[in-house]
């Protein structure tokens, strides 16, 4: 996922989101590619923001299935987003 965060001055910075599904984050493992697409975002330089350490803090409990959250899940996606920015 990607977000386009608007500075004060006008300016736009793209932020790209790794959101991990219930299977990446109960197996502590990415999901296959997915380091090699974080190693080019980071290469363009561009901010990726890894939501699994903050998801996993909390637990499978922000899962109503396989990767849409509940209530708990989108208060934790929102702190997240909210703090990146």
């Amino acid at each position: 996922r990607q977000m386009c965060i608007e500075t004060a001055e006008g300016q736009r910075t793209l932020l790209v989101v790794h959101h991990p599904d219930r299977e990446e984050l109960l197996s502590g493992r990415y999901a296959d590619g997915f380091e090699r697409i974080a190693h080019v975002i980071t290469e363009s330089g561009l901010p990726l923001l890894r939501l699994r350490e903050p998801f996993t803090a909390i637990g499978a409990g922000i899962y109503r299935d396989g990767i849409h959250h509940t209530p708990l899940g989108q208060r934790a996606l929102a702190d997240a987003l909210h703090q990146a920015v």
